[in-house]
């Protein structure tokens, strides 16, 4: 079970997870008006885990491809929605 980071509508949490560091996702929000504010936790998932675990990871080009996923209090993913692509920034088919 996810433990909660930051309480949204109706109760849920939200989180987002890109595969960029730490220092990255920081100069993200420092440089980009859009993000100043977002009270988004990013977290940094350098080594690639989750993104294979959950099917995300592409192939050949070991990227994750953007992905939602909704997960349920009891941890069991109820609704996926990915991209069968990388986008234009994130790597090159």
């Amino acid at each position: 079970m996810l433990d909660p980071v930051l309480p949204a509508a109706h109760g849920k949490h939200m989180r987002g997870v890109a595969g960029c560091r730490a220092v990255v996702h920081l100069a993200w929000r420092q440089n980009h008006e859009g993000l100043r504010d977002l009270s988004l936790p990013m977290l940094a998932e350098i080594k690639r885990e989750l993104s294979m675990a959950l099917g995300v990871l592409h192939p050949e080009k070991g990227v994750a491809l953007r992905a939602t996923f909704i997960v349920d209090p009891q941890g069991i993913i109820r609704f996926v929605s990915a991209n069968v692509t990388c986008s234009p920034f994130s790597c090159r088919l």
